[in-house]
């Protein structure tokens, strides 16, 4: 499958299905058809569907949404393919369920390019930082840029960890492996412990450690899942690093498990 959208209008090309229809309140909208495939433009999406948060599916004659569970080649999505007009807004995507879908003045979430499995591959020393290693699936589309948090638990506040590179490997024609190295230095650790910190208390702080990503085909949410541990690799747990913090003292930086 290819999607561009151009003037307004996306155009849908390379589907096996030769009727297209978008399944909103239990009927059937038909899909404008081209020589090439389809289209279908800011105006007839207004004049047929504008509810907020609601994605709707493609389907064909049958009613049987357009799905991508067996793909077999990597689909050809361009950047920026989504339409922005005024106050209104739609977004292509494969959900959750493998199927194609649209939305409307709604970023698709993250979970819709994300395969569930970030997994935390560990920490390295390079000179005074840390590295801080992660790795996940995304689905469908490559990642543009990842992104890294620490945030307080039961608290809004996130701090952005630097990212020092990352690397984006094709598996196959749907999935995308994505390692990412976050770096973690005596400011980071300033910024959590704050400006009034008691050095000889004890730290009671849960930090969660977070991730995120964009891609260019199309905004997506900003939603920000946990980065999980291996649960077979205790070792990765077992590590512990030591940062220059001041003149006085030093800080044990150890990643551990919680619920």
């Amino acid at each position: 499958m290819k999607i561009t959208c151009r003037d307004h209008t996306f155009l849908i090309e390379n589907l096996p299905q030769q009727t297209l229809y978008l399944a909103i309140n239990e009927q059937h909208i038909p899909v404008q058809q081209t020589e090439t495939g389809f289209s279908l433009s800011v105006d007839a999406l207004l004049s047929i569907f504008r509810k907020k948060n609601h994605p709707i599916k493609f389907v064909d004659e049958l009613g049987t949404p357009v799905s991508f569970k067996h793909l077999s080649e990597p689909l050809d999505i361009a950047p920026n393919s989504y339409i922005k007009q005024g106050k209104h807004s739609y977004f292509i995507f494969i959900d959750q369920d493998d199927e194609l879908s649209l939305i409307y003045n709604k970023k698709p979430s993250i979970m819709n390019f994300y395969d569930r499995d970030v997994q935390f591959e560990g920490m390295t020393r390079q000179d005074d930082v840390l590295l801080l290693k992660f790795s996940f699936h995304s689905k469908y589309d490559t990642v543009a840029q990842p992104s890294c948090f620490v945030k307080f638990r039961h608290q809004e506040q996130k701090i952005v960890l630097p990212i020092e590179r990352f690397t984006v490997t094709p598996v196959d024609a749907c999935r995308f492996r994505t390692e990412v190295e976050a770096v973690i230095d005596k400011e980071l650790v300033e910024q959590l412990l704050g400006d009034r910190y008691t050095y000889d208390a004890f730290n009671a702080n849960i930090y969660d450690l977070l991730f995120g990503f964009s891609i260019r085909e199309m905004p997506i949410s900003v939603f920000t899942p946990r980065i999980r541990h291996f649960k077979n690799h205790p070792e990765l747990l077992n590590d512990e690093h030591w940062l220059p913090l001041n003149e006085q003292y030093d800080v044990l930086v150890r990643p551990y498990s919680t619920v």
